[in-house]
């Protein structure tokens, strides 16, 4: 259950970046043509189940909403959070052999703080609203602001929590 949480909150912010690609035209016109549909391409870390869920939300996506916006989203695994690290850096240095740089990545804040170094992140606060960011825990947003100038650069899409239990009754 927790596994299908994260992936469905991966799959909104997909969603809602995409959607949003609509407020960056001119004018009245909108950018989205579902003639000529933008391609928005997502790395993550997924595999197995996983993988298979995520995989099954983006086609239901392209399929509906995305056919009817004109926006096609590219699910690409890298097979583990690592690999996806590594190919993030490699394609954001111009390495000899790395592929084109994905509009989404699912990386952790220390990857994204690298990336943002090189040039290669954009700020999202022209995304979301004031009250949309206030729906979620002030401390996971907060993380995602790791600049000087205090911009939204990583948002969260799923995080967990280490517990430690201690049996007292004994």
């Amino acid at each position: 259950m927790k596994k299908l949480k994260s992936q469905i909150a991966l799959v909104l912010c997909v969603l809602m970046l995409a959607g949003s690609l609509a407020a960056c035209g001119s004018g009245t016109k909108d950018i989205l043509d579902p003639k000529n549909p933008v391609t928005v391409t997502v790395w993550n870390y997924y595999n197995g189940d996983q993988l298979t869920g995520f995989e099954k939300l983006v086609e239901e996506f392209n399929n509906s909403v995305g056919l009817e916006k004109g926006i096609v989203v590219r699910s690409v695994s890298q097979g583990n959070i690592d690999n996806l690290a590594n190919e993030l850096i490699n394609a954001v240095n111009g390495k000899v052999g790395a592929t084109e740089i994905p509009s989404l990545a699912a990386v952790y804040v220390e990857t994204a703080y690298i990336l943002d170094k090189a040039g290669a992140i954009v700020g999202l606060d022209n995304y979301f609203t004031a009250d949309e960011l206030a729906e979620y825990v002030p401390g996971f947003i907060n993380e995602g602001r790791f600049t000087e100038g205090g911009e939204l650069k990583s948002f969260p899409v799923s995080k967990s929590t280490e517990v430690f239990a201690v049996n007292t009754t004994d």
